[in-house]
């Protein structure tokens, strides 16, 4: 297998690093990859959020970020039950879903935490009542 990064939209291969029967595994810490049962660092010593994450609350359907970034993470506490759609555009319920999740009324759970890049912004949709809790990167 051979292992990529992703950098706007363009993904290239890390050159000398590749793993045969091997799964990815994202750590809050680092980027991980699991050979024979056993998880090693391929890139260690990360920091959980960006230097320049932030947190944009929102409590009805709207754009989240205006430009490309970072998706690192969504908190959300339900009012009713609702179902959420992120996009990759900063205009519209359009375009590539960065994520879907689902909660039932009254409950609050964080939804997404892997981190996921965007290339022209995120736009969130759902419906029901709820307040959401976006972290974002640069």
């Amino acid at each position: 297998m051979t292992i990529y990064a992703k950098k706007a939209g363009t993904y290239s291969p890390i050159v000398g690093v590749s793993v045969k029967k091997s799964s990815i595994y994202s750590a809050a810490v680092g980027i991980w990859v699991k050979v024979l049962g056993v998880y090693q660092a391929v890139i260690s010593n990360l920091p959980s959020l960006p230097a320049n994450a932030g947190t944009v609350s929102i409590t009805a359907t709207g754009r989240v970020k205006g430009s490309y970034g970072t998706l690192v993470g969504i908190s959300c506490t339900a009012g009713t039950s609702i179902v959420l759609t992120v996009y990759d555009n900063p205009y519209a319920a359009s375009g590539a879903v960065l994520f879907t999740g689902a909660l039932s009324s009254g409950q609050s759970a964080t939804l997404a935490t892997n981190p996921t890049y965007c290339q022209d912004g995120i736009w969130a949709a759902f419906s029901g009542t709820a307040t959401f809790d976006f972290v974002i990167g640069a």
